[in-house]
């Protein structure tokens, strides 16, 4: 299912229009798929559009067995007090169309569609533009870029998932050291 055709499913269902009614000023800041390689072809495992509700509150829709439902969430806490989402602009880069570059990147990467196990997708904006937020998992490599929406590929960094377990691990053992100190 494309995004267009999930947002159009959710704000059309009953569930939705029920929550709009008591949330007249929830903003859709965020779109999530999670996907998977399955013979050479890229499978949705997962869809979900975020909304602002203001302050720390999101909701998130999904579907689940071909029917819409949502949960309210608390943001983690934030250190900025003016923290803000901005709304998704209704123009979108599908992610199916989106899926040829993905395949193309990864190829170009030296590897191949069958060694990936999950591909997660983000529509968002960043710095006031809106982009597909791409991670692929691929073994022990990920592979991150972003698609803006008239379709070209920037922000290519290829690393490892050792590198964000390096990186949590130092973080932890500063905040380790600090709490330390205090005592």
């Amino acid at each position: 299912m494309s995004i267009k055709t999930l947002i159009e499913t959710v704000e059309s269902s009953k569930e939705f229009k029920e929550f709009k009614k008591e949330h007249k000023k929830a903003v859709l800041y965020s779109a999530f798929l999670l996907m998977r390689q399955a013979f050479g072809n890229l499978i949705v495992e997962t869809q979900q559009l975020d909304y602002w509700l203001g302050g720390e509150e999101v909701a998130e829709f999904f579907l689940e067995e071909g029917n819409v439902k949502s949960k309210i969430d608390k943001l983690e806490p934030s250190n900025d007090k003016d923290r803000k989402f901005t709304e998704l602009e209704p123009k979108v880069f599908d992610v199916e169309d989106a899926e040829k570059m993905i395949i193309k990147e990864i190829e170009k990467n030296s590897f191949e569609i069958k060694d990936v196990s999950k591909i997660i997708c983000v529509l968002q904006k960043i710095q006031d533009k809106q982009v597909w937020n791409i991670t692929c998992i691929i073994g022990i490599t990920m592979l991150r870029f972003h698609i803006s929406m008239d379709g070209k590929i920037s922000d290519e960094k290829k690393g490892s998932l050792f590198d964000i377990i390096s990186v949590e691990k130092g973080k932890g053992a500063k905040n380790k050291e600090k709490k330390e100190k205090k005592k």
